[in-house]
């Protein structure tokens, strides 16, 4: 299942330039080679193509919006693993040496990363309690963190303060740990008398959509890495990893589903879609409030808008659709930010739900 969101990110243009002027040559010349015997130096080349040249075609000009820099890893160990499928035995003099080379420099980055969270634990206490004021005023583990950030890790001089963004890059990753390994003694919040909960998870077939997909990239860990321990051991374990960390994205994602449900508190309307992307609307900012009479197809070409509904194994119509008086930002995966005027959403109570915010709005605009 392909998100629309994603697709509109890429650009078409550039991504035949790789196609046309990185892939198929390189194929040509070394898979096929087509102008006969391949040199090591022409090897070295088709790495130096597929490696790094690839990889900052896609962060610079593929991708629209710019994701945290650490997606040049996995785009790098594709383009390697590409280069030792192409490259011809006999011309491979160099190339243990450069997967070596590539797979310490890129290791290394991730390392960055984790002193980078290393770092988190000497202020760990502080960001704990922050995280839990936070939550009582935004209910939500990913906007609480990002709020408890700016508050354990605001400096007087203010260039100090971009680094806050590079902890919201990260707090998908902790979010992650966070989801995977801490949260299974916590349930979702019920109702209380300040707010009210509304699950959106339990009507649908998106459990169903988890369990197969778990399945299958579990079944797709183990291949890869039997097919990659052929060309190279190191080359398998991180490459194994990165699948594991896609293993756990997925069990943390629908983990945060069942414990994030949509929360009509006194201010407005919080929302978190499992990782994916969180947003707490006040009502003074919301225009108008219905039922959803629009076809999906016209919803998926609606760049303004997200969707909360969970898809099964077909699309899924929102029930629901909130419009704004003015857009608001939305924040998605590794410190993206979305601006939006709309928002479509389905819960398992609709009619109560519906109840509820029709009886707010109407409190507030008395």
């Amino acid at each position: 299942m392909v998100n629309q969101n994603f697709i509109h990110t890429i650009s078409s243009k550039w991504m035949l330039v790789v196609i046309f002027i990185i892939l198929v040559p390189n194929f040509l010349l070394m898979k096929l080679e087509i102008l006969g015997f391949v040199t090591p130096l022409m090897a070295v080349g088709t790495v130096i193509d597929l490696t790094i040249i690839l990889p900052l075609i896609v962060y610079f000009f593929i991708l629209k919006r710019k994701p945290s820099f650490i997606i040049f890893v996995p785009v790098s160990f594709a383009g390697l693993f590409l280069a030792n499928w192409f490259i011809p035995d006999y011309a491979d003099q160099y190339l243990n040496h450069i997967n070596k080379a590539v797979i310490l420099a890129e290791v290394s980055i991730i390392l960055l990363e984790l002193l980078f969270i290393l770092y988190l634990f000497k202020r760990l206490p502080l960001l704990k309690e922050n995280i839990r004021v936070q939550r009582e005023e935004y209910h939500h583990f990913l906007r609480s963190f990002m709020e408890a950030v700016k508050q354990t890790f605001s400096f007087r001089i203010k260039k100090l303060n971009q680094y806050q963004k590079v902890l919201q890059m990260l707090s998908t990753d902790l979010a992650v740990i966070y989801y995977v390994f801490f949260s299974w003694r916590k349930k979702g919040k019920s109702t209380s008398n300040n707010t009210l909960h509304f699950s959106y998870h339990k009507n649908g077939e998106y459990l169903g959509v988890f369990i197969m997909l778990a399945h299958a990239l579990a079944i797709e860990i183990i291949a890869v890495h039997l097919l990659l321990m052929q060309i190279s051991h190191l080359l398998a374990w991180v490459i194994t990893l990165f699948d594991l960390f896609a293993l756990c994205y997925l069990i943390a994602d629908y983990r945060a589903i069942t414990l994030s449900p949509v929360v009509l508190d006194s201010k407005g309307i919080h929302l978190q879609k499992g990782l994916r992307f969180h947003v707490a609307i006040p009502y003074e900012k919301i225009g108008a409030f219905s039922l959803n009479d629009r076809p999906i197809k016209e919803i998926d070409k609606d760049k303004g808008a997200l969707n909360l509904t969970l898809n099964g194994f077909e699309k899924q119509l929102p029930q629901f659709v909130v419009y704004l008086t003015e857009p608001v930002v939305s924040y998605r995966a590794f410190g993206l930010q979305k601006i939006v005027n709309k928002v479509y959403l389905s819960v398992d109570e609709g009619r109560p739900f519906q109840d509820s915010l029709e009886k707010i709005l109407k409190e507030k605009n008395e």
